[in-house]
Order: structure tokens, then sequence, then C-alpha cells
């Protein structure tokens, strides 16, 4: 879900491009190498200002499964806590902006972690958003073939608000990709997960733009080399 902008001074719209594999490994078969409830008429700019700033962190899950285990070289994590979607996330609100984002990144977290994406799919993306690219790794995640230890997936709003730049919002940010340090699979396979550079804060900014009752969100990173 990552895609690459160009930094320029003072635009954080700048162009952009799909780069949705830049923090993806894979895990395989063979080898474990990896290779949004109810609308609000309200503007969100009419809003008091409210700081947001920090990790964009969803209040509730549902945990009745039992207490959380991350996965081992023996089995794949347990209990995966499920994200329950803010009862104001559709509101057109920074409020409701924010819940989004929020549940955007835990319900990422838990596709990566059990390759169950039910979640994911209540969150509306960009359509050039492709995750078509994460179906392999899905199955073999979710049928118990291969796993990540305890995936995190964390954004971090830089600033209290967001701002308007025509219909749009942008929210600068820092998102944090880490899949963990290795990879299982059945087999009894262990290997290291592999450095993309995603698993450290990326500089970019979430992009959300209120339509149809409901926000879509995009994740933008700076190119790496503005990545500093």
């Amino acid at each position: 879900p990552l895609r690459s902008v160009k930094k320029s001074s003072g635009d954080s719209s700048s162009s952009s491009s799909s780069s949705p594999n830049s923090h993806s490994p894979e895990p395989s078969e063979e080898s474990v190498s990896p290779a949004a409830s109810t609308s609000s008429s309200s503007p969100a700019s009419s809003e008091p200002a409210k700081s947001y700033k920090g990790e964009a962190k969803l209040e509730k899950y549902e945990t009745s499964a039992g207490t959380y285990e991350p996965g081992t070289s023996e089995h794949p994590p347990r209990n995966v806590p499920k994200p329950i979607k803010p009862a104001n996330m559709n509101e057109n609100s920074v409020a409701g902006l924010y819940s989004t984002i929020a549940f955007y990144a835990a319900s990422f977290q838990y596709f990566v972690t059990t390759g169950d994406r039910q979640y994911l799919d209540q969150v509306k993306t960009d359509e050039e958003e492709d995750l078509s690219d994460y179906d392999e790794m899905a199955q073999y995640i979710a049928g118990g073939v291969a796993w990540f230890e305890n995936p995190k997936i964390v954004i971090t709003l830089t600033t209290d608000q967001p701002t308007k730049s025509g219909s749009s919002y942008t929210w600068p940010s820092t998102v944090v990709f880490d899949y963990g340090k290795n990879v299982h699979n059945a087999q009894g396979q262990t290997v290291p997960v592999p450095s993309t550079g995603a698993e450290k804060p990326q500089k970019g900014y979430m992009k959300g733009k209120y339509t149809g009752g409901v926000w879509e969100v995009t994740i933008m990173i700076y190119d790496l080399s503005d990545n500093s």
C-alpha cells in the first residue's frame, strides 16, 4: 500500500508512482525465504482544533479468543486481536479521518499476521492501490504454511491536524512495516526476514478524501533519497 512521491518544498501532494511491493517480504511454500456507520454532513474544517499527533491507535479490539501469543518456529501467532471498527469512522470530520487511519493500520497488521483481509476490506483505499500482490502471501499465512512472528504496522501522525488541499486532506506521518526478525514454515524452516527499509519509520503523509459517506485513504511515502 505504500506509494512513493518525490518530496518538493511546501508541497505534499506532488505526483505519485505506485510501489506496492517495496516493503513486503513474502513467505513461500518451497522456501521461507521472503522474496469504512453513519456519515455526518459537518465538514472537517469546522471542528475545534484538537491534537491528534502521535501513533494512530485503534481503541478497541475483540480479544475473546484469549491472550495473544506471537509466532514461533513451532506455531503461527495465536489469538490475534481482531480490530473493532470505530463508531465515528465514517464521520466527515478530522476525528473520522483519524479513526479510519487507526483502523486501517490495525486491519493491515491483522492481515499480514493472519492472512485474513476481512477488516482491511472495510477501509476504502485509492482505486490505484493494488493489494493483489499480497494474495499468495495471505494464502500461505492463512493456511498455516508460512508465517511471520509478530508483524507491526505503525502509522504515526507528525502534526496535530491534517491540512486541506483541494478536496483532499494530507496528514504528515511516518509509516513502519515491520515483519519481525524471522519467517517460519510448517516444514520447520526458519529464515531471517531481509531488510527492506520499511521496518524503520518512513516519512510521508496520509492522504484522505471523504467520498460516498466514507473516508478513502492512501499511504504516501517520500522517495528514499528524501527519507532522511
